[in-house]
């Protein structure tokens, strides 16, 4: 029988660590709504962290796509909803990526 020392050979507690902690990443790609309005978000909470929002902006014939990141303006504004103060984003896809601090809710 052989004792592995965490970190010499196998995952360490650091690496599990990092492990349990992507688990409660989540992206999430909605539709977007207009400036400092409510966007549904499933499954985000006024707890957690917003990493990153991103905006796919189009025009009216879709030939043209700007992808805009919208994190610094981006806040939880309710328990599934998210803003993008003053920011419209009618007709557009917004991508979400948070933390989610409570993943057993």
């Amino acid at each position: 029988m052989t004792l592995e020392i965490p970190g010499q050979h196998g995952p360490g507690i650091r690496d599990l660590a990092a492990i349990t902690e992507l688990q409660g990443l989540k992206i999430n790609s909605v539709v977007g709504a207009g400036p400092s309005v409510d966007i549904a978000v499933s499954g985000i909470n006024v707890i957690d962290t917003i990493i990153a929002a991103f905006q796919f902006n189009r025009d009216a014939t879709a030939g043209l796509i700007d992808f805009i990141e919208q994190t610094s303006v981006a806040v939880i504004a309710s328990a599934g909803n998210i803003q993008l103060t003053g920011i419209g984003t009618v007709g557009d896809k917004v991508v979400v990526v948070w933390f989610d601090k409570d993943p057993d809710d």
